[in-house]
């Protein structure tokens, strides 16, 4: 994917799912999910990018482990927000309230962990970069896509030298 060669990418998490024993897992879920997410994303398909999201979130039962899904959800919310965008476009009423609802369903997931994924911690440095991505496609979802919340987001980014994700938000 870092390559460019988004399909490659795709086709490679078509192999790694041939072996279901590890998707099962909940520390390869908060591993590898956000690749496959990310994957799809590059490869335009929002779709494939919510389901993924929405099967490896199934797994987290607890907050332990949650504190290491924030970059899970903000693709997941990226996928909702591009969703909508389409279905904006579309004027696909119905698309667009799916995508709101899912969006709403991640929101209620990150309430039910009591927060976890976007509360700071001393282990996880990209929690308040994750969080500011986060707010930033939620605004886009809506339609309004904040450009101050997406400075916020690609300097949270900046300062924990991720040129990449600083790049997107920009």
């Amino acid at each position: 994917m870092l390559r460019g060669e988004t399909d490659a990418a795709a086709d490679r998490w078509q192999q790694i799912y041939a072996f279901p024993r590890h998707l099962s897992r909940v520390d390869f879920s908060y591993e590898a999910a956000p690749r496959a997410v990310e994957a799809a994303l590059w490869a335009g398909r929002p779709g494939d990018a919510l389901r993924e999201t929405q099967r490896a979130l199934a797994m987290f039962q607890a907050p332990d482990l949650t504190i290491l899904s924030g970059r899970l959800l903000t693709a997941g919310m990226r996928a909702c927000a591009d969703l909508a965008e389409q279905a904006r476009a579309r004027r696909d009423q119905p698309g667009c309230a799916d995508a709101v609802a899912a969006a709403d369903a991640l929101a209620t997931w990150v309430e039910q962990m009591g927060g976890a994924p976007f509360a700071g911690h001393p282990w996880v440095a990209a929690i308040p970069a994750e969080r500011a991505t986060w707010d930033a496609e939620r605004t886009r979802l809506t339609g309004t896509s904040d450009p101050a919340a997406w400075s916020a987001a690609a300097l949270a980014w900046q300062d924990l030298r991720c040129p990449h994700r600083a790049g997107y938000a920009w």
